[in-house]
């Protein structure tokens, strides 16, 4: 068993507190600027360790626990109370851990609900009392609104469209402003119906389109009919 020596050195330079281990490498300095040292001889901060910090009941719960380097981690920092098997309550910051799992370079892992700016998450996974900023934002989808598109889809007629707005107030299979007040909306469904929307309305301009085409053709044919009847009124008075 290693013993634990504590020897004070006073000189008109250094004052410094040391606790080894039978005289092994310095294990806590205390410097003469104050500066607490834990595995290291020249500690630059007030606390500076080099090392592990693990504070815990055991191996692997309710721990604290800071290392840089070391068997299959560097550059991690854990705060939890089940190591073992991710339960609540665990924070992670880690650069690069490669024991056992399947963690990738350069994660935030909170095992909970997390909230920003608000201690009130609700249901949700992260809650945010204010803006969001991002430059991309990616959400996953369950489905889309290509099936305006198919053969057999049943396209509302222009007539049946409008006496649902006057009957309603707001467009067949979108929600009303209450239930947008009181259940917000989920950005990939609304997304989908908005095109769906948009989907049906290219239909109308295409049907639309070619009921214009047609007209236009009929317009053609009708002044040519008419200035042929021109003519021949012409040609009959000149007779």
């Amino acid at each position: 068993m290693k013993k634990l020596f504590l020897t004070l050195l006073v000189s008109s330079t250094i004052t410094n507190l040391f606790a080894q281990h039978n005289y092994d490498n310095e294990s806590v300095i205390y410097s003469e600027n104050g500066n607490v040292g834990i595995g290291t001889s020249n500690p630059t901060f007030k606390l500076d360790v080099v090392g592990v910090i693990s504070v815990g009941v055991s191996s692997i719960e309710n721990r604290f626990k800071i290392w840089s380097g070391g068997t299959g981690s560097s550059n991690h920092m854990r705060i939890g109370t089940d190591y073992g098997h991710y339960g609540d309550a665990v924070l992670e910051l880690y650069q690069n851990y490669s024991g056992g799992g399947s963690q990738n370079p350069g994660k935030l892992i909170v095992n909970g609900n997390l909230g920003v700016g608000t201690v009130s998450t609700g249901s949700h996974k992260l809650a945010v009392e204010g803006s969001i900023g991002a430059r991309e934002v990616k959400v996953e989808a369950t489905g889309w609104s290509d099936f305006v598109f198919e053969k057999d889809y049943e396209l509302r007629t222009l007539e049946e469209v409008e006496e649902h707005i006057n009957e309603n107030g707001h467009l067949p299979e979108v929600p009303n402003k209450a239930e947008v007040t009181e259940n917000g909306i989920n950005l990939g469904e609304m997304d989908a119906k908005l095109l769906q929307k948009i989907e049906e309305l290219t239909l109308y301009m295409i049907d639309m389109n070619k009921r214009v085409n047609k007209l236009e053709q009929e317009n053609t044919q009708l002044k040519e009919s008419n200035q042929e009847l021109k003519e021949e009124i012409s040609t009959l008075k000149s007779n």
